[in-house]
């Protein structure tokens, strides 16, 4: 049953010009790389952005980009005035709201490097299970993925004139149901690679990374809201969204201001 794994992955994998694979350190974009090595002629370089100097993804994503012999880049992005004046320029391309805008400014340096495709390994934890972090539901995961995230995301890759690939996205979920592990290891996953990928990554316990939203309400955040008192980071993730909604509907109503001046 491992090989109809390894298959459906391999399938789904399709070699674009000039591309890029965002790698995390973990097994989902170690796979993508893996595969897309595997089809492409052309080379293959990595890239991971950091918002946190200490995050273990610097040394995790280099160890996986020096077994693979390919070119890795790290994007540092840990300056928080410059990031929310980063979302500030992507925000009115937006058709809705959406604080999930981490993937901006790796995607501007992609577009400065002069590549053309983007490869992530979004899909695997929905497909497989692999949300460890979070209390939620297999439709619950999905709904989130392909109404927020991925929307979000094309939308970026679109406007820098970048083509997205998330090529587990278009896995037949009747095919990889039976491989979806409830105690949210992919279990399933890490074993159709045993023997392919290296140790190192299948034995892995991936910590998540990503934004510090204490950080980002301190350094940001705060004068915006200066009645406000977060006492978690999803209440400070719930203000961010706020400002980046605030930002939206500003744009739009500018937008709407400079098309009615015209009958008027």
């Amino acid at each position: 049953m491992y090989e109809e794994i390894v298959q459906m992955l391999d399938e789904a994998v399709v070699p674009k010009p000039k591309p890029v694979v965002i790698l995390s350190g973990g097994l989902d974009s170690a796979i993508i790389l893996y595969h897309l090595l595997l089809k492409t002629k052309e080379e293959v370089e990595t890239y991971t952005i950091i918002f946190d100097k200490n995050d273990d993804t610097i040394e995790e994503s280099r160890e996986v980009a020096e077994y693979y012999n390919v070119k890795h880049k790290v994007v540092f992005s840990t300056d928080v005035p410059s990031l929310l004046r980063m979302y500030e320029e992507i925000i009115p391309s937006l058709e809705r709201p959406n604080f999930d805008l981490w993937v901006y400014p790796l995607a501007k340096r992609i577009k400065g490097d002069g590549r053309e495709t983007v490869y992530a390994g979004d899909g695997l934890d929905e497909h497989f299970g692999g949300y460890w972090y979070r209390n939620t539901g297999y439709l619950e995961d999905w709904a989130e993925c392909l109404t927020y995230q991925v929307p979000a995301r094309q939308t970026i890759y679109k406007v820098l004139g970048l083509e997205y690939e998330s090529p587990i996205l278009h896995l037949d979920f009747r095919k990889t149901l039976k491989y979806y592990d409830e105690g949210q290891q992919k279990t399933y996953l890490r074993e159709a690679y045993r023997g392919i990928l290296p140790n190192f990554i299948l034995n892995r316990n991936k910590k998540r990374g990503g934004i510090d939203y204490w950080k980002l309400w301190n350094e940001g955040l705060k004068p915006t809201f200066p009645n406000s008192e977060p006492k978690t980071a999803n209440d400070v993730k719930t203000l961010l969204h706020v400002w980046v909604s605030k930002k939206w509907v500003k744009n739009i109503e500018k937008l709407f201001k400079e098309n009615t001046s015209n009958y008027l």
